[in-house]
């Protein structure tokens, strides 16, 4: 938290979701055309950290709507009719409504009614799910199609006996 909206603040709260989630692909930024994500510094930050730039066009109002609709809450639900002593209090408070509530608790009709972190546990719980499907599958295939080779129903090209015989007698004679 910052008393101005610049590239270090920006770079800050980059620079501890990268720490926090400690990505290995890379992964898409995206912003509005605020100076503080048009600096080369910027640049060369996301560029250092495998983080690649998107930039909405100018007056779309649509396009950052999920960052609109959580400030939206954080304000309703949170920060309007409180007064704070100091910054520290405040930041404090919008730390522990976002790690504390928003985060695990929060349910959001987007996602299901899950939490934001029930939501990711389930993407990659699915994730999991399919390739461990897709590597069973995979497997049987292979057993299947080595059965089939030992057994003559399939040539070392995986050719099946009924296969190649349709195109024996569809092939043009030469």
């Amino acid at each position: 938290m910052s008393s101005r909206i610049d590239k270090e603040l920006a770079m800050s709260a980059l620079l501890m979701a990268v720490w926090r989630r400690k990505p290995t692909a890379e992964v898409l930024v995206h912003s509005d055309q605020g100076s503080q994500f048009s600096s080369y510094d910027w640049r060369d930050f996301l560029e250092s950290h495998n983080l690649v730039q998107s930039m909405s066009r100018r007056g779309n109002c649509h396009d950052n709507a999920v960052a609109e609709s959580f400030f939206q809450l954080l304000k309703r639900e949170r920060v309007r009719r409180k007064v704070y002593a100091t910054r520290d209090e405040a930041r404090q408070d919008v730390f522990d409504y976002i790690e504390m509530f928003y985060n695990p608790k929060r349910r959001h009709t987007f996602n299901e009614r899950l939490s934001p972190v029930e939501f990711e546990k389930a993407a990659f719980l699915t994730a999991a799910e399919y390739l461990g499907k897709w590597w069973r599958f995979t497997i049987s295939k292979l057993l299947c199609d080595r059965k089939r080779r030992q057994s003559g129903h399939i040539d070392a090209e995986g050719t099946s006996a009924v296969t190649g015989i349709k195109r024996l007698v569809s092939s043009p004679q030469a």
